[in-house]
């Protein structure tokens, strides 16, 4: 046997590299707790200082939606108690709409991925004055989903004694609470214009459920 020219591997090695594939060597907590504590701060140092200190924004929200879908399906009754997307099924008409509603619910998280484009075409336009480029805009708004996800996945237990609204809330409010503190201007005018994101997010959210059920019924 030939004498090793480098060290042997351990499973120190082969955990490093994982880690190190995913970016979470940094500390995911770490991340999720300075995006919470000083959201302002944690994007300055992201944006123009060091974007090796944090975890990826699209590990991070991966990561995030991964545990959010492993236990919705696997911890709460399938059922449409939990369904956010209930509104739509109670206006399908037929038999083929409620069915592809019932796919689409099945579905609801991945697609809700779709909101970190909606929201960072309509967050650059209202804070132009910002200075962020769309990808900043984007990778913003992807952490704030993240977080979102993380939320959700460490209140799953409220849905068990139907204080699913607790979550929606707590979601919001990180919404519109990053926002304030990261945006430049009057808290009052980014206050209004953050809830206008989310309402126009919302909307454009059901309008592209609703086509997609019209497209596959």
């Amino acid at each position: 046997m030939n004498s090793p020219s480098i060290s042997r591997l351990t499973m120190h090695d082969v955990v490093h590299s994982v880690l190190g594939t995913l970016n979470l060597e940094r500390g995911i907590f770490r991340t999720l707790l300075d995006l919470f504590v000083k959201p302002r701060s944690f994007f300055d140092t992201y944006f123009f200082k060091d974007r090796g200190k944090y975890t990826q924004p699209t590990t991070l929200l991966m990561l995030m939606l991964a545990g959010v879908l492993l236990s919705f399906r696997h911890l709460l009754p399938s059922d449409d108690t939990y369904s956010p997307n209930l509104l739509l099924t109670i206006t399908a008409s037929n038999e083929g709409e409620l069915q592809t509603m019932s796919l689409l619910r099945e579905y609801d998280d991945l697609l809700r991925l779709m909101f970190v484009p909606i929201t960072s075409v309509l967050s650059y336009l209202l804070f132009r004055k910002q200075g962020w480029h769309l990808a900043e805009h984007m990778v913003f708004n992807s952490y704030i989903l993240a977080f979102q996800f993380f939320v959700m996945f460490a209140l799953v237990p409220l849905l068990f004694y139907q204080l699913e609204w607790i979550v929606g809330v707590t979601s919001l409010v990180f919404f519109l609470y990053v926002y304030v503190r990261c945006m430049d201007g009057p808290p009052w005018l980014t206050l209004v214009k953050s809830v206008g994101i989310v309402a126009c997010t919302n909307l454009l959210f059901i309008a592209i459920l609703y086509q997609i059920t019209l497209w596959l019924i």
